[in-house]
């Protein structure tokens, strides 16, 4: 998870919310928006532009001029076999591609934190 801290930005959070949400629905995600009591929560999934093995977790929390931004990929399938058997069966093809996926989301992350960098830089007053 990363997690991503503003102070004395004056950022309307609803707009915010707005903007991350139209962004990734332009990559295609389906996307699911929450209001809670401190913020915003967004759910979004299955983009063919991005082949994550997961959910992406986006929660947007505290006030305009002191907010902070959770970023995580929930996992659909955890990896539960043993090394051994993921080495053993495939000459590891199953450890492969676990690991790609994570390198993919990671660098889905990477690139959606330089984004909402860019969305708050535009929205402060």
């Amino acid at each position: 998870m990363i997690r991503k801290n503003w102070k004395n930005q004056n950022v309307d959070l609803y707009m915010l919310t707005y903007k991350i949400t139209k962004m990734l629905e332009k990559d295609d995600f389906n996307i699911i928006v929450f209001q809670r009591e401190n913020g915003y929560e967004i759910f979004a999934e299955d983009s063919p532009k991005y082949k994550m093995n997961g959910t992406l977790h986006v929660e947007i929390n505290g006030e305009p001029n002191d907010f902070s931004i959770n970023l995580e990929v929930e996992r659909k399938k955890r990896f539960d076999f043993p090394l051994l058997l993921t080495t053993m069966f495939g000459g590891g093809y199953f450890l492969l591609k676990h690991l790609k996926s994570n390198e993919v989301n990671v660098l889905f992350i990477k690139e959606l934190c330089e984004k909402i960098d860019k969305i708050v830089s535009q929205i402060s007053k």
